[in-house]
């Protein structure tokens, strides 16, 4: 994936999702990150007649907060993005 850094852990969280863990990384990195996904899916992508877009949540680690915590905070915003127009790419930011 030449969108993330080489120290970033992808995984599949199942179905059509996907988390991405930014090590040491601020909420400008993560944007940067996101940004750069969102470049990738710019061009229409269509697979079997179905087009594929993109939609991305991101939130940022604070004290005390686990990582079922932080994965909760983004899934919402990323239902967020998913609930706006379809196949708008779409990107919400958080911090908690």
């Amino acid at each position: 994936m030449e969108s993330v850094r080489a120290g970033d852990v992808v995984g599949r969280l199942g179905g059509d999702e996907f988390a991405i863990l930014i090590d040491g990384g601020t909420g400008e990195t993560a944007s940067s990150i996101a940004t750069r996904i969102r470049q990738a899916f710019a061009q229409t992508l269509t697979t079997h007649g179905l087009e594929v877009g993109v939609s991305i949540g991101i939130d940022g680690a604070k004290p005390g907060n686990t990582l079922d915590d932080l994965l909760r905070q983004a899934d919402i915003r990323l239902y967020r993005a998913k609930g706006s127009t379809p196949r708008v790419r779409k990107l919400v930011l958080g911090t908690g």
